[in-house]
Formats: structure tokens, C-alpha cells, sequence
């Protein structure tokens, strides 16, 4: 799914009125949307600050369907400018058919007291806001935070931009609940939000997705009929040698635990073949606790040599590897002869972050999947969350790699596109998660996957497994293991999904496919 800037939402918004559907019927389904998900707060008083713009409008309008519904409701109009938006005006005249009166703020002296168990929405400003927000709205945003009260916000946390950074001194509204429309704004996905807001939802609300989808954007939101239409059917009379063979080069003394790790996580993704190549020190322990993997040794406790002699046909390297300088020289001779496709994590990146120079000897379509800090080494400090994605768009150019920024929201990098990853959870932040996810890569490429369809699938099978997951364990308490016995219910998923006969493609009122009994204010519960 194709995600956009702020300008590019707002001419789809045009294009779409133009088109002839009324602005008042958006602004509509819009406040019906924010209704919608208003069930799950406790009764109480609803606090509505309307700016006025169209944002403001919708604030007007949930007021009026709230009110229908017996919610106590108060609506403040914030006046800080003194052009008022149409859609707005007819919402505020629809109010006088209500119970519900409009209180209005010119100062601070307006603001209203609050209660505990009172709800804040706040509609002050939309996503067209681009410029810090002072005076009267910065005194209401701050004076709301101060209050500590539930806020939530329609489409946007009021003084957050959708597209760019916010400045650490910027007033911006701290919501619990974001309901959005029509995409994710790009800031959502982003570390940064975490600033300004806990959960979001996106609802459609009848914008032009034929129109929006003909705009260019290097952004994508991954779902998994994404994933299911790049997963490869097996053929019946299939045979081990068909899905490739997966070298693992890792472990070192004490750490022998992310050979077997990454090992049985290449097995249960269905790598034909695999093979641990790791330290004298920890054969006997591959050979007892993963018996269907080969093994082949290096020095006692470490590796030095990289002398393998298994016909792999991609090789994973770094989990548990240590950066020992005898390491970092066979590493070295090792790349400089390499020609096999490749999947670098941990210590491997630590390497090339020590040794830039040896970036050069890198295969092309090489998998490079840092968390933050090994991100940080590789390219260097970042300014705010947009530098960053821009220094590692700049770094997968320039060292023809495939870059996997692991995080809330995982951004596979590759030829100037950023794809965001939907799956995956907070209970992730546990060891030996990424030694999985280096295993899952390794067998996707083998299997004959391209670099950026074996990153991609494997990203989202990784966090796929750990949401099933949530299922029957508690967030605290999943491992890695968890995720690798799991990696075959997540393929199983996908090849039934890739099998469904395609239809028409129809939506609910919002992007996600909700289970049952999925809460939507729970970020951490995010389905895949």
C-alpha cells in the first residue's frame, strides 16, 4: 500500500470533490469514523477543541453524532484566525438542532476545566499544517498536555507534521488514540511519534484510491497480501535441492546459542540445506540440539578462517561472530574471494563498521539487517528520523545493498523506496531476535528469492510469527524460539492466502484485518 505526503493527500482530497463527491459527505464519514472508535472510552464528559479549518469541521460533526448517541459533549471553537472553513460553518449550524452548544475560546481565560474521566478530541489543526504552532492554539495544546487528560486526536496530533520533522521545542498535542484517514501519515511509523502520540487507526472515508494510486511515492505500508503475492507455491514433485543450501557463519565462545538460533530459523523457513559453520567449542552443541543441520568447525573459540566446504548457495554471517581482530582479517580475505550472495547482521556489521573499506568487496543485493545502533555505525549520526532514512537510502545506493532498519515498524531500504512493515510487537525486544530474522533471510535467498523479496518476506514472517504469538503467551514472555516454532504456521498462512481465488478488492471502514477480538487502541496487538 502506497503511503503519501500531506500535499499529495490534500490533492487526492480535491481531485475526489471535484469529482463530485460533496466535501460535507467526507467531512461525514470522517466524524462517523472517530465515532466508531469512541466505544471502547468510558462514559464521561467529551471535551471537542475545534480549530477553523476543515479538521475543526470534523470536530463539529462528531459532536452532532455523539450527541445523537447521549454522549455528554462540550465543543469549543478556537479562534486563532479569523478565516473560518465553509464545511466547518455548516457543521456549527447543524449543532443548533442539538443539545450540544458551542463555547468559544479567544484567550487563554476560555480554557475549561477538566475532570478525571473526561475525554479531550482534539480538532485544532489537520495534516496542512507546516510551520510551528504559536499564540493562542500553542497555549491550548500546552495548557491540554499539562492536564494529563485521554486525548484523542482526529487524523493528526495537532502541531505534528505528517511528512517531516518536528523541532524538540515544537507544542505539539500528546494524544493516547489517533483515528487517521485514508493512509498512515509517513511520522506515524517513524520513532519519533512516539513523542507525540501511543496508538493510531486509519479509516477510509471515500477518497479516490484510483486517482491516489496513479501518484508517485517511494513510501509503502506492507500487509500480508503483499507478502502472499510474492510467496512461491512448492511444486509436488519438489526435492530438497530445489530450495537451495544456507551456510550460517556464526557463534564464538560463549555465544553459540545464535549459531543455533539462526540455524533452525533457516530450517523452519524451508532452506533445503543448511550448514553451521561456527567454533570447535560449539559442535557438539549444534549437533545436539539441531540434528537436521550440518556442521563444520573454525578454531576452538572463534572464527578465523571462514574455510567452509559445503556448496552453499548464500551464506549468513555475524550472529554471535564476535569482532576478534583475527576475525576481522578472515573476514576480510573471506569477502575479498566471495562471489556467493550474502545476508549480514551483528557482528558482521560491526566489522564493516570498523572496516569501511571492505564495504567495496560487498556482493551486489547484499542483506544488510542493523538495529539503530548498528545503523548508527554503519552511516553515521542522524538528525531526526527523516536524515536517517535519507543517509541510509544514500548508503543502499551507493553499496548496491538491500538495508532492513529493524524496528517498531521494520523499513526495508532498497533502490530509493522505503517499505514499512505492518507485523510484529513490543515483546520482540528480547535476545536472539534478530539472530531468527538473519536465519529466515538466509533460507528465503536460498530458496531463490531476490534480495528484496527475501528481505521483505522474511521482515514480515519474522513479526508475523511473534503476533501469533500474542495469542497464547504474554508479550513479556516470548522468545526467540517462540518466533522459530512458529515460522511454519506464518508460511502456512501465506500459502493460503496466495492460493485464494482473487476477487475484487473491497475494504472495511479501515486498512486493518482485524481478528475478533483485536483491541484497535492497542498499538502492541498490531495485526499482521
Amino acid at each position: 500500500m502506497k503511503l503519501y505526503t500531506a500535499r499529495q493527500l490534500a490533492q487526492a482530497d480535491r481531485h475526489t470533490i471535484e469529482s463530485g463527491v460533496p466535501s460535507l459527505d467526507l467531512m461525514e464519514k470522517a466524524a462517523a469514523s472517530v465515532a466508531d472508535e469512541m466505544i471502547e472510552y468510558p462514559p464521561g464528559i467529551v471535551h471537542i477543541f475545534c480549530g477553523t479549518g476543515n479538521n475543526g469541521g470534523d470536530g463539529m460533526a462528531l459532536a452532532r453524532i455523539l450527541d445523537d448517541d447521549d454522549w455528554e459533549v462540550n465543543v469549543y471553537l478556537v479562534h486563532f484566525s479569523k478565516s473560518i472553513s465553509k464545511d466547518l460553518l455548516v457543521n456549527y449550524e447543524r449543532l443548533d438542532f442539538t443539545d450540544v452548544s458551542v463555547q468559544h475560546i479567544y484567550s487563554d481565560d476560555d480554557f475549561p476545566e477538566f475532570e478525571d474521566g473526561d475525554l479531550v478530541v482534539d480538532a485544532i489543526f489537520g495534516i496542512g499544517l507546516n510551520r510551528p504552532v504559536k499564540g493562542l492554539p500553542k497555549q491550548l495544546i500546552d495548557y491540554i498536555n499539562a492536564a494529563e487528560m485521554p486525548v484523542l486526536s482526529i487524523d493528526i496530533p495537532s502541531g505534528m507534521y505528517a511528512d517531516r520533522p518536528n523541532a524538540s521545542e515544537d507544542s505539539v498535542i500528546i494524544a493516547e488514540n489517533v483515528v487517521t484517514f485514508t493512509r498512515p501519515k509517513i511520522s506515524f511509523l517513524l520513532p519519533g511519534s512516539r513523542r507525540y502520540m501511543k496508538n493510531f487507526v486509519t479509516h477510509l472515508i471515500g477518497i479516490d484510491e484510483e486517482y491516489l494510486n496513479t501518484l508517485p511515492t517511494p513510501y509503502y505500508f506492507t500487509f500480508i497480501d503483499d507478502m502472499a503475492g510474492m510467496y512461491q507455491i512448492r511444486e509436488k514433485f519438489a526435492h530438497k535441492g530445489d530450495f537451495g543450501h544456507s551456510l550460517m557463519i556464526a557463534g564464538s565462545y560463549g555465544k553459540a546459542g545464535a549459531a543455533v538460533l539462526s540455524t533452525r530459523a533457516a530450517l523452519n523457513t524451508g532452506a533445503g540445506l543448511v550448514t553451521a559453520y561456527v567454533p570447535k567449542s560449539a559442535y557438539n552443541i549444534l549437533q545436539i540440539s539441531v540434528p537436521e543441520v550440518m556442521v563444520e568447525v573454525d578454531e576452538e573459540d572463534k572464527i578465523v578462517h571462514f574455510n567452509y566446504r559445503s556448496r552453499a548457495t548464500v551464506i549468513g554471517i555475524g550472529p554471535g561472530l564476535g569482532a576478534h581482530e583475527d576475525t576481522v582479517a578472515g573476514m576480510e580475505k573471506f569477502l575479498k574471494k566471495n562471489t556467493l550472495p550474502l545476508v549480514l547482521d551483528a557482528d558482521a556489521l560491526n566489522i564493516l563498521a570498523m572496516r569501511p573499506d571492505l564495504l567495496e568487496y560487498l556482493p551486489e543485493d547484499t542483506v544488510l539487517t542493523p538495529h539503530e545502533g548498528e545503523l548508527k555505525r554503519l552511516i553515521g549520526e542522524w538528525e531526526n528520523d527523516f536524515d536517517k532514512l535519507d543517509k541510509a537510502s544514500a548508503f543502499s545506493g551507493k553499496h548496491r545493498c538491500v538495508l532492513v532498519i529493524k524496528g517498531k515498524y521494520s523499513v526495508v531500504v532498497y533502490r530509493g523506496e522505503f517499505h514499512f512493515n505492518t507485523s510484529g510487537n513490543s515483546a520482540m525486544a528480547s535476545g536472539g531476535m534478530g539472530d531468527v530474522l538473519t536465519g529466515v533471510i538466509t533460507a528465503l535467498r536460498a530458496q531463490g528469492y531476490n534480495a528484496f523479496e527475501a528481505a521483505m518476506l522474511g521482515v514480515f514472517i519474522h513479526g508475523a510469527a511473534a503476533d501469533k504469538n500474542l495469542i497464547v503467551r504474554e508479550k513479556a514472555r516470548i522468545t526467540a524460539s517462540n518466533i522459530i516454532e512458529t515460522i511454519p504456521e506464518i508460511l502456512y498462512d501465506l500459502r493460503e492466502k496466495s492460493l485464494q481465488p482473487e476477487e475484487e478488492e473491497e475494504y472495511d471502514d479501515d486498512f486493518f484485518d482485524f481478528p475478533d477480538d483485536f483491541d484497535p487502541l492497542d498499538d502492541d496487538d498490531l495485526p499482521y
